[in-house]
């Protein structure tokens, strides 16, 4: 007798606890009329059966009643109809049998090993076994046709994780406690434990939110987007609990015990609004162009303006009156920040250097050269000792703004690096890039301590009926499509559903995602250039 399929995956099995206990293997005899068992042995595989049996009634059943209501997907349905009856006429024949062929056998031995099988992907986040009975479309392919790198594939991606954001981090806040770090990215925010170094929860949006700040007081997290309205969340019950419309901010800040939120906004204009009611207050116009940075100084009665057109511009709070530094920066401030000693102020602009100002005259009073492009942002370490900027040129890099020297170049991303999140003790940096890379930097010893943070863990998976893709249901991040040859995801859909099920249609031109809210169409298309078939990530629940 050959081997059983999922007998052969035993030898990397020597890990699970106590695995020969929770198998439901035989030992198959054989006489010259075939293979039979021994009794106590027929009897486990019987009740292996009659188990499949009850999924196999209670997915028909579903079935059935999906096709009234879906008639655009009868065909895919009673294809499925079919397997079912197929799988159920194969199950009865095994039941009534007492002499088997090889196939018979092998088949027989896929039902009682399956029990591993499922509690080998339960260990590691896949699907649960009790969910095969109560939910739709969920029975195991008894198939014998199957080979075995089917098996071996999932166990070797059980914990497929898709890694940081899909493409660009474009900003970071990091809570007081330094246990969670909020990040944006494309369409969405993300809530990481650090602890855990994985997300535990998403904050959808319609367009990528950007830019993100932390009322640490009042325990939120305030984001703008392009989508001209400021989203509120709660922390705690992750809601949201406001929305300013008629926004457009490309930096925030907040004063006054966070009770103000202060909107720069990309029309030229300082935006008010009170966060104990979420209403406007009022608005003062400063410049033609966006307003790039925000900062406060210590006493709350001035306002640093960082703007498109090379100047810093100071705005009194108390007596409404503006001010120019009188040095004129001639390229973008794209970031300011003002030390606690309430006497400097640092800017990054578009041509590579760290400005120092003296506010007491309001001129430039030093620089510091090193980066090469753009610097996004800056951050006062060490008791305004030290500074840490980000940039362009795909480096963070730290510096000693006593000595007006560079301390450290740090480097570890491939892009550009788009912001900066340092702990309020000075000896955590997180630095987010456009290559998605979320790096944690210990600034103590000026090393990276990691870079990878889980955007999604696989909790369940399916497998393409060519073997070649592997289809991955990630809790709160969605469906992930994989190619198994180069063990490297190529599509990520961020869906606001749960797949019970993904199945491959016949040709292998869409698949079919069944959730408990309906149906899903993940289709493929030929790529004019290459004429393969690659994923379209667009994807329409069906009427």
């Amino acid at each position: 007798m050959d081997d059983c399929l999922f007998c052969k995956t035993l030898n990397i099995c020597n890990d699970f606890e106590d695995y020969s206990e929770k198998l439901f293997y035989f030992k198959a005899y054989q006489n010259s009329e075939g293979y039979f068992l021994h009794p106590s042995d027929k009897f486990k595989a019987n009740e292996r059966i009659k188990k499949r049996f009850t999924m196999l009634n209670k997915s028909k059943k579903y079935l059935e009643k999906y096709i009234q209501k879906y008639p655009k997907c009868f065909l895919f349905l009673e294809i499925y109809l079919k397997t079912i009856e197929i799988a159920y006429n194969q199950l009865f024949a095994l039941d009534i049998k007492k002499i088997y062929t090889n196939t018979e056998i092998i088949l027989l031995s896929h039902i009682c090993h399956s029990e591993l099988f499922y509690q080998r992907l339960n260990k590691d986040f896949f699907i649960y076994p009790n969910d095969i009975v109560s939910k739709p479309f969920i029975y195991e392919r008894l198939s014998y046709q199957n080979p075995s790198k089917n098996i071996l594939a999932i166990c070797k991606h059980k914990n497929i994780e898709v890694s940081s954001h899909e493409t660009i981090v474009s900003g970071l806040a990091l809570s007081k406690d330094k246990n969670y770090l909020f990040t944006t990215g494309e369409c969405c925010m993300v809530m990481w434990d650090l602890i855990k170094k994985h997300q535990i929860h998403i904050f959808e949006y319609t367009c990528s939110p950007k830019p993100i700040i932390i009322s640490h007081k009042k325990n939120l997290v305030i984001s703008g987007s392009k989508d001209d309205r400021i989203k509120i969340w709660d922390i705690n019950t992750k809601s949201l609990i406001s929305e300013l419309k008629n926004s457009n901010p490309s930096s925030l800040l907040l004063i006054q015990n966070d009770n103000i939120l202060i909107e720069g906004s990309i029309y030229g204009k300082i935006k008010f609004w009170c966060l104990k009611t979420f209403s406007y207050l009022k608005e003062i116009h400063i410049t033609n162009g966006p307003i790039n940075c925000l900062a406060i100084s210590s006493n709350n009665e001035k306002l640093y303006i960082g703007t498109k057109d090379g100047k810093i511009r100071i705005f009194n709070l108390k007596t409404n009156q503006k001010i120019d530094i009188v040095e004129d920066l001639k390229y973008r401030v794209l970031c300011i920040v003002i030390t606690k000693n309430n006497k400097n102020i640092l800017s990054g602009s578009a041509d590579g250097i760290l400005n120092i100002f003296d506010l007491e005259t309001n001129k430039r009073c030093g620089l510091l050269k090193g980066h090469i492009g753009c610097i996004f942002d800056i951050k006062i370490i060490n008791d305004d000792k030290q500074v840490v900027s980000c940039g362009m040129d795909c480096t963070v890099r730290i510096w000693d703004i006593v000595n007006m020297c560079q301390i450290a170049e740090l480097c570890s991303h491939k892009e550009r690096v788009n912001q900066l999140a340092v702990s309020d003790d000075g000896k955590m940096c997180f630095s987010g890039g456009s290559d998605s890379k979320i790096c944690a930097w210990n600034l103590d010893d000026m090393r990276l301590e990691y870079e990878k943070l889980c955007f999604g863990i696989a909790t369940r998976g399916w497998l393409s009926k060519d073997n070649k893709y592997l289809f991955c249901y990630h809790s709160f991040s969605g469906l992930s499509v994989w190619d198994l040859k180069k063990e490297d995801y190529v599509m990520l859909y961020k869906g606001n559903f749960k797949p019970i099920s993904v199945e491959e249609t016949q040709d292998k031109r869409f698949v079919v995602v069944a959730c408990q809210s309906g149906f899903y169409f993940l289709y493929k298309f030929r790529s004019k250039r290459t004429r393969k078939y690659v994923w379209n990530v667009e994807m329409g629940e069906s009427k």
